[in-house]
């Protein structure tokens, strides 16, 4: 007997996984920075799923506690929150958070949004806060996830505006181009600037069989204290630039640190660094 070979999706979706075990950690130190500055986006989300006091949730991609920890204490009088992450070490954070929040209506799971299984229509919503952006594919992630809600259940997702929209992904692509050559992204690819363009994260919800869906652009605010504080957070948490920045040779990660810190200059306020980012969130309905 000969072992199954390994798919090239399955290589690549592992590879993200063991990626986002690996920044784990930084994700703990950062959660609170992160927490406060994409507020508008997880009260958008929570916004549109429009719960009810009873309801049941599931997080995908719930990271370190956000936004399934906000949601369990919404929903504390008699609904309950399912958060599930492939990396373990998040998984492990979520659950110590809700135990210092005394929060016992929120269960955290290792496992992959793509292929959740014994939950078949079980859920009222589904909240993926940036997580499909890195489904293997994002059509039959979504179409999956569809089966996981009951009839007349919501789904709200988030993506990312373009770069061009974005600072805090032009800075480090734009100082990165200067020392090395950056592939065009793959489209289809596991990124974070997936589903960015118009019609695009609406598209893919309609494609996966949802109904009445809306999408509504939301503002925030990137900071830090200052530059270099602001290097310290992209370097620890950005799975894409920490993956091109290892590659460099000494002098050229001298010279893009340089360039990101010169670039954040502009920005700087009399609280520190605020890097305007723009957001898309959409959401959809299970019809039947």
């Amino acid at each position: 007997m000969t072992d199954r070979p390994t798919h090239p999706h399955d290589e690549r979706r592992q590879q993200v996984h063991r990626e986002w075990e690996e920044c784990a950690d930084a994700w703990r130190k950062w959660a609170p920075h992160f927490s406060a500055s994409t507020w508008p986006v997880t009260h958008a989300l929570i916004g549109m799923l429009d719960l009810s006091p009873g309801a049941a949730v599931l997080d995908i991609g719930c990271g370190v506690g956000d936004p399934s920890l906000p949601i369990a204490a919404q929903l504390a009088d008699g609904g309950s929150v399912v958060g599930i992450d492939p990396a373990p070490s998040m998984v492990a954070a979520c659950k110590a958070r809700a135990e210092v929040l005394g929060i016992d209506n929120a269960e955290f799971l290792v496992a992959s949004g793509e292929n959740l299984e014994g939950y078949e229509a079980h859920f009222d919503a589904v909240v993926a806060r940036w997580s499909v952006l890195f489904f293997d594919n994002v059509g039959t992630g979504l179409a999956h996830l569809r089966t996981r809600l009951r009839v007349g259940g919501r789904i709200a997702v988030s993506a990312w505006a373009p770069r061009r929209h974005n600072p805090m992904f032009a800075i480090p692509a734009r100082e990165l181009a200067e020392v090395m050559e950056i592939p065009r992204p793959d489209r289809n690819a596991p990124n974070p600037l997936r589903l960015s363009e118009d019609g695009e994260l609406v598209a893919a919800l309609a494609e996966a069989g949802f109904t009445d869906i809306h999408e509504r652009q939301v503002r925030l605010l990137q900071f830090a204290r200052d530059p270099e504080d602001y290097w310290a957070f992209l370097t620890g948490v950005s799975m894409a630039f920490r993956r091109a920045f290892s590659g460099l040779s000494p002098a050229d990660q001298e010279r893009v640190k340089r360039g990101v810190l010169r670039a954040l200059e502009p920005y700087r306020s009399d609280v520190g660094v605020e890097l305007p980012a723009v957001a898309r969130v959409a959401a959809g309905t299970r019809s039947g």
